[in-house]
């Protein structure tokens, strides 16, 4: 009977440990799936989607679209992508301290952004008739660029890139 209760101990010990083991994995497993294929630095990863995602809506609201784990200017960042009232806004958050981070953080300023974003919406629907559905601050080449994708009557989309900097059209794509 003795020895009973006692190989009932070590076995519960054993599945008390297999758990936290399995746990832990599970968690630095969530940290490193967002990062395949694009990095394998998963030691400077040190927050999970869920908490970036929590830190990101102290502030901004809104729809949570997409949480990406990036590399940008040298560090791992998760882009947090808010939808509200119909426009997309941004929060990065530093993967490692989870502090909030500007876009000049992010990348470094060549250009200035001199227009606003209703400015970009403006001239890109100017060359392209339709309905926004996305536009997003990034940088081609280290210059400030509105990207705006429009989905036209005609069931086509199209992505005008609009220069922050001078608002001039940089390029229009069209997608089948």
């Amino acid at each position: 009977m003795m020895k009973r209760k006692v190989g009932i101990a070590v076995l519960t010990g054993v599945l008390a440990l297999g758990g936290t083991t399995v746990g832990a994995y599970a968690v630095q497993s969530d940290k490193a799936s967002n990062i395949q294929g694009k990095d394998k630095s998963v030691a400077e990863v040190t927050l999970s989607t869920e908490e970036a995602k929590q830190i990101a809506k102290k502030q901004l609201s809104g729809n949570i679209e997409q949480v990406e784990l990036e590399r940008e200017n040298g560090r791992l960042v998760y882009k947090v992508e808010f939808e509200k009232y119909g426009d997309d806004d941004d929060v990065y958050v530093d993967a490692q301290t989870g502090k909030i981070l500007s876009n000049s953080d992010i990348r470094p300023a060549h250009g200035t952004v001199k227009i606003s974003k209703a400015q970009a919406k403006e001239i890109a629907l100017r060359q392209v008739k339709g309905t926004v559905t996305e536009i997003d601050l990034d940088r081609d080449d280290r210059e400030p660029v509105y990207e705006v994708e429009i989905a036209t009557a005609n069931g086509h989309e199209a992505n005008v890139d609009v220069s922050a900097t001078t608002g001039q059209i940089v390029r229009v794509e069209w997608d089948d």
